[in-house]
């Protein structure tokens, strides 16, 4: 079934019920039409899934967008009903998201940027073998990950984990005079699209960390970066570049 979903997404619903519905691990394709894009970002479009006729949303972790194809695509799915495909700069009420972590076996540069009942490191990250380390001015170990905030964390080897929680609206950093480690929001936001206030107030690139630091011209979702301030000021993710909105 096709129709029109409620709020921030695209102006088409699918409802699937299969005669089989467990255990599927299957592929799930979301066919758009542009007229249906109802001012979403095609290329941040995401699959959102309700189990309850859309009173309350989850957003599964691992989908991709082909917007030549107006595809948007999600694997392992096991089970299907009600799917929409909202863009990042919307955040459906009454849901929850799941946000990957793919973290090195050293130490990582990241940010967390969901409500969660527990946001202590230990409850988090259990297998990391150190604390978070926030900077501010100087290295302090923060036992809670807040949103906007980067942290170094060090984990013995290579691993993935996903965590669910409420996505947070994270639409302006404030940040201080010379050196600041930041957190994202969890979409990505273009670099160009990051509003100065006052402006003028970056005098550094980005720099992200991937066992050695890199230029990003794009800020990642899970990730943090560094960047240098003159004066001191607020970072405004503006609604192109992806603020969150809880909307319906």
């Amino acid at each position: 079934m096709t129709g029109i979903a409620p709020g921030g997404s695209i102006l088409r619903y699918f409802d699937i019920v299969p005669h089989v519905n467990t255990g599927l691990d299957a592929t799930f394709d979301f066919f758009y039409d542009d007229a249906e894009l109802n001012g979403q970002d095609p290329q941040t479009l995401r699959l959102w899934k309700s189990v309850s006729g859309g009173a309350t949303w989850n957003a599964p972790s691992g989908t991709t967008v082909d917007t030549a194809a107006h595809r948007v695509r999600l694997s392992g799915v096991n089970s299907f009903s009600r799917w929409i495909a909202p863009d990042a700069a919307h955040n459906l009420e009454n849901s929850t998201v799941q946000v990957q972590f793919k973290l090195a076996g050293n130490w990582n540069l990241l940010s967390f940027p969901l409500a969660v009942a527990d946001p202590r490191r230990i409850s988090l990250f259990p297998e990391a073998i150190s604390p978070a380390f926030r900077y501010t001015d100087s290295y302090v170990v923060a036992e809670s990950l807040g949103a906007g905030i980067g942290y170094w964390v060090k984990f013995s080897s290579a691993r993935t984990d996903t965590i669910t929680g409420t996505a947070l609206s994270v639409d302006s950093i404030s940040v201080s005079d010379g050196w600041n480690l930041i957190g994202t929001p969890p979409f990505a936001v273009p670099k160009s699209q990051i509003i100065q206030v006052p402006g003028g107030i970056v005098t550094s690139n980005y720099f992200g960390y991937d066992g050695g630091y890199v230029v990003a011209q794009t800020l990642e979702p899970t990730r943090a970066y560094w960047v240098k301030i003159r004066g001191g000021g607020t970072l405004v993710l503006s609604p192109e570049g992806g603020i969150l909105k809880n909307r319906r």
